[in-house]
């Protein structure tokens, strides 16, 4: 395997110079995921059957939609490790790994018979470790028939089943039919603004008083206090904050959390991750 590895062609890791968005189209195997590709496209560009793991290798296609540019990257559909069995399985993970590495936004394409596994979930992990924009399909809508409150109740299953992406957009498709597949591009588009927006030093800071003056900030049993002196945004994509604190092992990954919620109420950062660091600053 690690001999596969390494006759694989080293992959770009900078933006693209042709200003085009990446966008990694991903899942489980037979989720639908070149069938998206295809209609996306306008053309048949990528093997489509239902035999699961058809598409063994990373595909791109370049497709203007409205005047923008999009490079998608369909691949092989990533298992459970288990379901590994020899090398050129092992070759699909290692370039489904590559392809997120590669791409700005991230489709994750979840069979709507079948959603929200374990096998998702560690896909949509992958995506958020790498800081890459994430949008979720739940595809063959279809053939769930015409419940009203289907939806309602896929939202809130959702909302329990995958509760670190709440701030990820989430739309009912259908490759098959067409179903919700012409806002996808809107959808990507609007993930890769959100996920090079910046916040104002000043907005930040004004954000840092109201933290100190209503909320409770954490402790320890010592009794030391925690105190935040400023923040400011370092990077994008994805964007990253750095606070000035006394105590950098105070800030607990609740009181994280809690930032992060602050955070995203002051911009829409819809389908982007955020990365939190905590500096040590000694009192004056």
């Amino acid at each position: 395997q690690d001999l596969i590895v390494s006759k694989l062609p080293p992959e770009d890791e900078h933006p693209s110079e042709t200003g085009e968005i990446r966008v990694a189209i991903v899942g489980r195997p037979n989720v639908g995921k070149s069938s998206i590709l295809n209609s996306l496209a306008g053309e048949e560009r990528a093997l489509v059957s239902n035999i699961p793991g058809t598409t063994r290798d990373a595909l791109d296609t370049l497709v203007t939609i409205n005047g923008t540019v999009f490079n998608f990257i369909d691949t092989a559909g990533l298992r459970r490790k288990s379901r590994v069995e020899n090398d050129i399985e092992y070759y699909s993970f290692v370039r489904t790994l590559q392809a997120i590495d590669r791409c700005d936004v991230a489709l994750l394409v979840l069979d709507a018979e079948e959603p929200f596994t374990d096998q998702d979930k560690k896909l949509a992990a992958l995506v958020v470790e790498r800081g890459k924009g994430i949008v979720l399909l739940l595809n063959k809508w279809d053939l769930l028939g015409n419940n009203e409150k289907l939806g309602d109740s896929m939202r809130k299953k959702f909302r329990d089943e995958m509760v670190f992406l709440q701030y990820a957009p989430f739309a009912f498709i259908s490759a098959l039919t067409g179903r919700g597949m012409h806002r996808i591009s809107e959808q990507i588009l609007h993930v890769a603004e959100n996920r090079n927006r910046r916040i104002g030093t000043n907005q930040l800071n004004r954000l840092v008083r109201d933290i100190l003056a209503f909320d409770t900030l954490p402790t320890d049993q010592k009794g030391r206090p925690f105190k935040i002196y400023y923040c400011t945004q370092s990077g994008v994509e994805p964007p990253t904050f750095i606070f000035f604190v006394n105590h950098p092992d105070l800030a607990s990954p609740a009181f994280e959390n809690h930032m992060e919620k602050a955070l995203r109420g002051l911009e829409d950062f819809s389908g982007t991750p955020i990365r939190i660091f905590w500096r040590g600053k000694e009192e004056k």
